[in-house]
């Protein structure tokens, strides 16, 4: 009874997985709004969505004139937030660096403001009038408490001297810039300058009606790098491809948020959630993928050992505390091609074996391919250029169920990753030989047997990944094993 119990377990575990490679062969694509900018004012949007995943200036139809308005709200930690605001220029310690062209002397400035503001919080508006990069005249506004809706506001220009300005700057931030609030928030429209005598240039774009999106493209169920190197497009797709219609093409650009690191990926992960496992694989705590292939074509940076990178991550549920515990992350590299080429990269049985119905066990995988070299101690540097083509993927998965019959008739080969030595114990089988073999299947060393347990001296192999071949008489064994430094 027991057996078929198993059994019956067993098929309804196989059936059951239907978690494979999303959109393996990126046939599918979608564009993804990521934030609105109005024009011509800048932002704090690059910082706020790279951050946190939300942008810190909204476009909002709650306008008091026309369709739309500014809505700014510091997005991330109280102190650390990214700030919202809208400004033209940029705005300085003591004044207004590349101030915009402007002609004339308005007597005012005057806004709509719905607003939240947060107990000790001050939110700010402020127009700066200059000549030739020299201050003329100014006014600053603060805003605290709360508004039931839209108010004016209006404040005369305090000029320095009888100069007319032919320059001017102008910001308005939902917070202190000091110790950002994200719980304070305001709607602005319809910011204008009044002449009371004559007449002059007015604050351009002050009705918010004019927008810029910034979109991205990316391969359903899949996140990707075009975020992090806008304005530039860091994965496309592209109608070069294996079979179908398209491919993924990922090149390696600078990042936005640092123009002196490069990188170009796609990952089945959502970069900006929170959830433990969100956009991974879910393996039901039951299922360990252990090998993916698939078709790649790789142009390397002008840095000649650059090489394309394929990482695997294995993670569970942080029972202690929020988010996840990581199990293992790991990088494999792949060289320079130039034509399609069938590439596989696996994951040692003696490393993920030990993971089954232990407290290790992942709950979920997450994948990516990247177009430079991946360091996981080093975070995001990589080289410009690298151009990584790749399609049709797959994945082969093992469940636990078959890891524990397979162990009866294995061999250990310990520790994995191994650096100086490794430990070789038979379980049954009587073997003559070891042989150590590379990525490609060259045998680099033959040791002869001396016994059931033998240690195996690896210290001078360069990093990466080895098959150990095992050969009795009538029967011949593989296992994978890590080398690191």
């Amino acid at each position: 009874m027991k057996t078929k119990i198993t059994l019956v377990f067993l098929l309804w575990s196989v059936i059951s997985f239907s978690q494979t490679i999303p959109n393996p062969g990126f046939e599918t694509w979608s564009e993804q709004n990521l934030w609105s900018d109005p024009v011509p004012y800048q932002t704090l949007n690059v910082p706020s969505y790279y951050n946190n995943g939300t942008a810190s200036t909204q476009r909002s139809t709650a306008s008091h004139g026309g369709e739309y308005a500014a809505f700014m709200q510091a997005q991330g930690t109280l102190g650390m937030a990214d700030i919202g605001a809208v400004y033209l220029g940029d705005p300085g310690s003591v004044g207004f660096d590349n101030p915009l062209p402007f002609s004339g002397r308005p007597d005012s400035l005057v806004f709509w403001l719905n607003y939240n503001i947060d107990d000790g919080d001050l939110a700010n508006v402020v127009i700066m009038l200059l000549k030739d990069g020299v201050q003329v005249g100014n006014t600053l506004i603060t805003i605290s408490g709360t508004s039931e809706d839209y108010e004016r506001f209006s404040s005369p220009i305090a000029y320095l001297n009888a100069e007319i300005p032919n320059q001017m700057g102008f910001a308005a931030y939902s917070t202190s810039q000091f110790n950002p609030n994200p719980s304070s928030s305001m709607y602005l429209d319809d910011v204008a300058v009044v002449y009371n005598e004559g007449q002059g240039d007015q604050i351009p774009g002050g009705d918010f009606e004019i927008w810029n999106e910034s979109n991205v493209t990316n391969p359903d169920g899949w996140a990707s790098s075009n975020v992090f190197t806008l304005p530039n497009v860091s994965v496309t797709p592209s109608s070069f491809a294996y079979t179908g219609e398209f491919s993924a093409r990922i090149e390696s650009m600078p990042l936005g948020f640092d123009p002196a690191s490069n990188y170009g990926f796609v990952i089945l992960q959502d970069l900006f959630s929170d959830n433990c496992g969100e956009g991974e694989i879910d393996l039901f705590e039951i299922y360990i993928p252990y090998k993916v292939f698939g078709y790649y074509m790789y142009t390397a940076s002008k840095a000649s050992d650059d090489s394309a990178s394929v990482y695997f991550s294995y993670d569970k549920y942080d029972l202690t505390g929020p988010g996840c515990t990581n199990i293992l992350q790991y990088v494999f590299f792949l060289p320079p091609v130039n034509e399609w080429t069938y590439f596989e990269v696996e994951m040692p049985y003696e490393v993920y074996s030990q993971w089954c119905f232990s407290e290790n066990q992942p709950q979920f995988f997450s994948l990516g391919f990247a177009s430079t070299k991946i360091n996981l101690d080093e975070g995001p540097k990589g080289l410009a250029g690298g151009v990584l083509f790749i399609d049709d993927l797959q994945m082969d998965y093992e469940s636990c169920w078959s890891v524990l019959e397979s162990e009866q008739n294995q061999i250990r080969v310990y520790p994995n990753p191994a650096t100086n030595y490794l430990t070789v114990q038979s379980q049954g089988a009587i073997f003559t030989e070891f042989q150590i073999l590379d990525v490609t299947g060259k045998m680099i060393r033959s040791i002869k047997s001396v016994g059931s347990n033998q240690r195996i001296d690896v210290s001078d192999l360069p990093q990466g990944l080895y098959t150990l071949r095992a050969l009795a008489m009538d029967e011949v064994t593989c296992k994978s094993f890590v080398k690191t430094e």
